[in-house]
């Protein structure tokens, strides 16, 4: 293949890979709204989809979480931790995953917003001497999707990448249940960002004999795709578990993706399933505008993200980590 050729290539799947990061924090401000609503109906209710005058459900106003409350634009609990592996994976080069972890720990202790259990762990085994991967929490919940754009992006290229993409969760998350559905989902956006194709596409590969994914994530994700060919978001939500845990939040992204078309579509349909739509807006996110593409997410969300040209910034930088100047 000639230089020219493979620098083009080179230079797609990048451009992949920055949408993905762009396309998980606009999911994750667009979903805040609504987040950690567990009833379908009690959504549907506040919006207005049952025939009452509609109201959008992304970056729906006023912002209604019964968990917490920010001002419509910011990320939720999730994308907050999403920007700090952001601003980590930016800031420690080369990457060493005790390092890292310090880091992390003081950016969440810094965090003025509501802090998670796996976070509250982390930042106490630190502060108790805790050495990577021991600082990491003992948790199963869906934080391991959120780190999941970020951290593929900064390895992508690297042989290595999905063990370096596990001792990111690990910092956080030193879990098998979660490193597993966090590498089962960074293989479907790295297979999304190589090849530019379909969410769908990398789904049904990832569910193959041959993929690189754990045998147990493999069989939930065709149970997934089969289910996915005869019932709604709201009844996968109901399903496989609207909440945190995984890997029912794993398990309805998939559903989402596949039953989505574009960007836009994905999203609204993820948050009026209810739950936990934060943690799933972020990888679905990523996956949808890496397939679709940077214009696949409206302007007028990007708009009202507060922070985003910190994303855009952080992004482009991220994407020299690693590499020969």
């Amino acid at each position: 293949m000639a230089m020219a050729d493979r620098c083009s290539i080179e230079d797609a799947v990048g451009m992949r890979a920055v949408n993905a990061m762009k396309g998980a924090f606009v999911a994750d401000a667009a979903s805040m709204g609504l987040h950690w609503i567990y009833d379908a109906n009690k959504i549907k209710e506040l919006t207005g989809k049952d025939g009452a005058q509609q109201k959008d459900a992304a970056f729906f106003e006023p912002p209604s979480c019964p968990f917490y409350s920010y001002k419509s634009g910011q990320f939720s609990p999730y994308g907050a931790e999403c920007m700090g592996v952001l601003q980590g994976l930016t800031s420690v080069e080369p990457f060493d995953p005790q390092t890292f972890s310090e880091g992390y720990a003081k950016y969440l202790k810094a965090y003025s917003g509501r802090l998670n259990h796996a976070s509250k762990e982390l930042i106490a085994n630190i502060e108790q001497g805790k050495k990577f991967p021991a600082c990491g929490a003992d948790d199963a919940q869906a934080n391991s999707l959120v780190k999941v754009p970020v951290a593929v992006a900064r390895f992508l290229g690297e042989d290595n990448w999905p063990a370096r993409v596990e001792e990111v969760i690990r910092s956080h998350q030193n879990n098998d249940v979660a490193v597993m559905y966090g590498i089962a989902s960074a293989h479907i956006l790295h297979r999304i960002l190589t090849t530019g194709g379909t969410p769908r596409e990398a789904v049904e590969w990832a569910s193959n004999d041959s993929s690189p994914l754990a045998n147990e994530a493999r069989l939930k994700l065709r149970e997934a795709i089969s289910y996915a060919a005869a019932h709604d978001a709201v009844e996968a939500a109901s399903h496989w578990g609207s909440s945190c845990r995984l890997p029912g939040a794993f398990l309805v992204s998939v559903h989402v993706m596949l039953n989505s078309k574009t960007y836009q579509e994905a999203i609204r349909t993820n948050i009026m399933a209810s739950g936990d739509q934060c943690s799933r807006g972020c990888f679905i996110g990523a996956c949808m505008a890496a397939a679709s593409g940077g214009e696949s997410i409206p302007p007028s969300w990007v708009v009202k993200v507060d922070d985003f040209d910190d994303v855009a910034n952080l992004s482009d930088k991220l994407m020299k980590c690693g590499k020969a100047h």
